[in-house]
């Protein structure tokens, strides 16, 4: 019981940690590594990852309408929660190089369902550790959020921001979950 109090505490510890240093490095960093030598990196660590089939969450609500079309982006890297947070434990600058600054599709069971100093919406996944992935909603959390349930699976798209008590995403939007 302890255990569990001690692991909710330093989940919200986490995020509040997580939502200061978004805040404090909101801008990017140049990205340095060509293309090919990431490309190569990315398919061998998606080779080792624990992909869930998405035919387990469910179906994302339809998109809101938009005032202006997006330009067409790069297809999502898919991985699971626990594989990213088993990349970042196991060598954060190799981590970075693969996910840092890119889109990822991360889907795994919530930990917890915060709010950050900012106001903005942050999913924890569940992990073997004290530290799970930090999705940060922010501002742009659909009222589905409320149906959302620690112990329940979701998959979100966001972008890859480092590590900091747990890997974390920025600009996340939920895309699908199990009720």
């Amino acid at each position: 019981m302890l255990t569990k109090a001690i692991g909710v505490v330093l989940g919200v510890f986490g995020a509040l940690f997580a939502t200061i240093y978004m805040l404090a490095h909101r801008e990017d960093e140049a990205r340095a590594a060509s293309a090919k030598r990431a490309d190569a990196v990315a398919r061998a660590a998606l080779a080792k990852a624990e992909v869930v089939p998405a035919a387990q969450a469910r179906p994302a609500p339809p998109a809101r309408a938009k005032a202006a079309p997006a330009a067409p982006a790069a297809a999502p890297i898919v991985v699971s929660a626990r594989a990213l947070e088993r990349a970042y434990n196991d060598n954060e600058v190799a981590a970075d190089e693969l996910y840092k600054g890119k889109t990822l599709r991360v889907e795994g069971t919530i930990e917890s369902i915060n709010k950050d100093i900012a106001g903005g919406v942050v999913i924890i996944f569940r992990s073997p550790s004290i530290t799970g992935a930090h999705c940060h909603l922010g501002d742009k959390a659909p009222p589905e959020i409320t149906k959302l349930r620690r112990g329940r699976k979701a998959r979100v798209v966001g972008v890859g921001a480092g590590t900091f008590m747990g890997p974390q995403l920025n600009d996340c939007r939920l895309e699908a979950y199990t009720e």
